[in-house]
Protein backbone atom coordinates (compact mmCIF):
# COMPACT_ATOMS: atom_id res chain seq x y z
CA UNK A 1 0.00 0.00 0.00
CA UNK A 2 1.11 3.60 -0.99
CA UNK A 3 1.73 6.33 1.50
CA UNK A 4 -1.37 7.94 -1.11
CA UNK A 5 -3.20 4.72 -0.16
CA UNK A 6 -2.74 4.94 3.63
CA UNK A 7 -3.51 8.37 3.75
CA UNK A 8 -7.06 8.19 2.25
CA UNK A 9 -7.50 4.58 4.22
CA UNK A 10 -7.41 6.86 7.33
CA UNK A 11 -9.71 9.65 6.04
CA UNK A 12 -12.31 6.88 4.70
CA UNK A 13 -12.24 5.28 8.73
CA UNK A 14 -13.59 8.71 9.80
CA UNK A 15 -17.29 9.06 10.67
CA UNK A 16 -17.49 12.75 9.43
CA UNK A 17 -16.39 13.83 6.47
CA UNK A 18 -14.39 17.41 6.34
CA UNK A 19 -14.97 20.04 4.09
CA UNK A 20 -11.89 19.76 2.31
CA UNK A 21 -12.38 15.63 1.37
CA UNK A 22 -12.62 15.27 -2.02
CA UNK A 23 -9.26 17.36 -2.27
CA UNK A 24 -7.87 14.92 -0.19
CA UNK A 25 -8.93 12.25 -1.88
CA UNK A 26 -7.78 13.87 -5.40
CA UNK A 27 -4.45 14.80 -4.37
CA UNK A 28 -3.69 11.34 -2.94
CA UNK A 29 -4.95 9.44 -6.23
CA UNK A 30 -3.12 12.04 -8.33
CA UNK A 31 0.38 11.04 -5.83
CA UNK A 32 -0.86 7.26 -6.98
CA UNK A 33 -1.02 7.74 -10.79
CA UNK A 34 2.23 9.99 -10.43
CA UNK A 35 3.66 7.20 -9.03
CA UNK A 36 2.32 4.73 -11.84
CA UNK A 37 2.58 6.61 -15.12
CA UNK A 38 3.30 10.35 -14.44
CA UNK A 39 -0.05 11.66 -15.17
CA UNK A 40 -0.65 12.79 -11.57
CA UNK A 41 -0.24 16.49 -12.03
CA UNK A 42 -2.26 16.33 -14.97
CA UNK A 43 -5.34 14.92 -12.96
CA UNK A 44 -4.92 17.51 -10.33
CA UNK A 45 -5.03 20.22 -13.17
CA UNK A 46 -7.62 18.93 -14.34
CA UNK A 47 -9.75 18.66 -11.16
CA UNK A 48 -9.04 22.20 -10.36
CA UNK A 49 -10.16 23.42 -13.12
CA UNK A 50 -13.61 21.25 -12.74
CA UNK A 51 -13.16 19.47 -15.73
CA UNK A 52 -14.59 16.72 -14.26
CA UNK A 53 -15.81 15.23 -17.58
CA UNK A 54 -11.65 14.71 -18.60
CA UNK A 55 -10.77 13.44 -15.16
CA UNK A 56 -13.76 10.71 -15.53
CA UNK A 57 -12.49 10.07 -18.85
CA UNK A 58 -8.98 9.55 -18.79
CA UNK A 59 -8.72 8.54 -14.97
CA UNK A 60 -12.03 6.01 -14.98
CA UNK A 61 -10.28 4.41 -12.38
CA UNK A 62 -10.51 7.52 -9.52
CA UNK A 63 -12.37 6.95 -6.59
CA UNK A 64 -15.93 8.46 -6.06
CA UNK A 65 -14.17 10.28 -2.95
CA UNK A 66 -12.41 12.72 -5.60
CA UNK A 67 -15.89 13.89 -7.02
CA UNK A 68 -18.67 13.77 -4.02
CA UNK A 69 -18.93 17.37 -3.12
CA UNK A 70 -16.32 18.47 -5.40
CA UNK A 71 -18.33 18.28 -9.07
CA UNK A 72 -22.06 19.55 -8.04
CA UNK A 73 -23.25 17.44 -10.95
CA UNK A 74 -21.66 14.17 -9.63
CA UNK A 75 -23.94 11.36 -8.46
CA UNK A 76 -22.11 7.86 -7.31
CA UNK A 77 -22.47 5.25 -9.54
CA UNK A 78 -24.83 2.96 -7.48
CA UNK A 79 -27.59 5.87 -7.45
CA UNK A 80 -26.93 6.51 -10.97
CA UNK A 81 -28.02 2.98 -12.05
CA UNK A 82 -30.95 3.22 -9.81
CA UNK A 83 -32.22 6.03 -11.42
CA UNK A 84 -31.70 4.59 -15.16
CA UNK A 85 -33.49 1.69 -14.34
CA UNK A 86 -36.88 3.42 -12.94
Amino acid sequence: MTTAHSHLTDIRATDALPDCYAAVAAIAFALQVEHEDGSGMDYLRCWNEGDFDACRREWPEAPDECYVGADPLYKPAEVANVEATT
